[in-house]
C-alpha cells in the first residue's frame, strides 16, 4: 500500500502482480530475516538451558548474521523505498530525529555482546 501498488478500493483486477513490487519483496524478506534472527535467539537459549554451550554458540553465530543480512536489506532497501515508494521514504528520512536513528542505534544494541544473543553464547 505504500508503494501505491496494491489498490486501497479492494480492487482484486490484479492479485498477484499487487504483491510483487520492489517494497512487498524487500518487506517480505525483511520479515524473514527478522524471524531468522529471533529463532536463532531462542535456539540459542535453549541450547544453553539444555547445557549446549557449542550448540548455543553456533545459534549466536546464525543470529549475528541473520542481524547484519537484515541490517543490510534495512540499509539497501533505503534505496528501493526512495524510488518505489517516495512518501514512505520522505517520512522515514525528513523528520529531525528520523526513524532510522532509532533504527540503526536498536541494531548496534541487539548484536552487542552484551545483548541477549551475546549473553546466550556465554
Amino acid at each position: 500500500m505504500a508503494s501505491g501498488q496494491v489498490p486501497a478500493d479492494g480492487d482484486p483486477g490484479q492479485p498477484f502482480s499487487s504483491w510483487t513490487g520492489a517494497t512487498s519483496i524487500l518487506i517480505g524478506l525483511l520479515a524473514v530475516a527478522s524471524g531468522a534472527y529471533t529463532a536463532a535467539i531462542f535456539l540459542a537459549g535453549d541450547a544453553m538451558r539444555a547445557g549446549m554451550a557449542d550448540l548455543a554458540a553456533a545459534f549466536r553465530r546464525r543470529a549475528l548474521g541473520a542481524a547484519i543480512v537484515a541490517g543490510g536489506l534495512a540499509i539497501g532497501g533505503l534505496a528501493v523505498v526512495s524510488s518505489d515508494a517516495p512518501d514512505l521514504y520522505d517520512g522515514l528520512t525528513s523528520s529531525e530525529l528520523s526513524p532510522i536513528v532509532f533504527e540503526v542505534a536498536g541494531a548496534m544494541l541487539a548484536v552487542s555482546p552484551d545483548s541477549l544473543a551475546g549473553r546466550l553464547a556465554g
